[in-house]
């Protein structure tokens, strides 16, 4: 069974019936400072925690279709077709990984010294500097916004390390704390802890190299620019594929 969820915070985040999307009613906590995060975990253990191990499951931001183009009928269209994978990423920006290194990389770029913080957590959970330094996220485990189905086992492998960082956070030094609840620069009033908890899957699938993963492939109708889609349907791609 698949079921794609929705987060539903607000009356206008409510799943349309064109998206296929079920709703999951955050409207009681709306969470704006941890954002998909906090949901992400009372969703497991309110829904998923429930479920048979071969369940697939997906909580998905409002924006999905509008940073995709697709709506839960192309998600489950393209899961059927390729079917018995842990999880499925669908990557809304699938040319960043042809851009940076990897997840932290990028988030160097676009938001100054989450990059250190990322780094700082992972350490004092145990992973070091030097190991995921070296990890490179390619197409195959680069995923933003949160936007991936898995199976239930997954979940239960996942989650548990997630909900480590999370926790840990509450452990460090005020003055260390207060750096993931710090206001990031963004198109809407935002902090830090978003922003480097939706890179959290991606270290995560680079780091567990026994996950079956399946990206999402586009198709010649999706939303490119022009300098995108030449690279894209290229051969070129595949070559950085592979």
């Amino acid at each position: 069974m698949i079921s794609l969820y929705q987060i539903w915070y607000d009356q206008d985040a409510k799943p349309t019936l064109h998206s296929g999307l079920l709703p999951f009613d955050c409207r009681d906590t709306p969470e704006f400072v941890r954002r998909e995060i906090a949901h992400l975990l009372r969703f497991y253990h309110q829904i998923v925690a429930h479920a048979p191990q071969d369940d697939y499951f997906a909580l998905l931001s409002p924006k999905f279709f509008e940073k995709t183009g697709l709506c839960a009928y192309d998600v489950t269209n393209f899961m059927t077709q390729h079917p018995n994978y842990d999880i499925y990423l669908i990557n809304p920006y699938p040319m960043l990984c042809y851009r940076e290194f990897n997840v932290i990389e990028q988030v160097a770029h676009h938001h100054h010294g989450l990059d250190q913080l990322i780094y700082d957590l992972l350490a004092f959970n145990g992973i070091s500097h030097r190991q995921i330094a070296a990890l490179r996220n390619t197409y195959m485990t680069t995923v933003y916004c949160n936007y991936w189905v898995a199976k239930k086992s997954f979940f239960d492998q996942f989650i548990p390390f997630l909900s480590q960082l999370n926790d840990s956070i509450a452990q460090m030094p005020l003055v260390e704390r207060r750096k993931f609840y710090a206001k990031c620069n963004y198109k809407t009033p935002a902090f830090a802890y978003p922003f480097i908890f939706e890179r959290i899957i991606s270290i995560y699938l680079a780091l567990h190299s026994n996950v079956r993963i399946k990206p999402y492939t586009y198709t010649r109708s999706s939303f490119f620019n022009r300098v995108e889609r030449t690279f894209y349907f290229s051969d070129v791609r595949q070559i950085y594929d592979t």
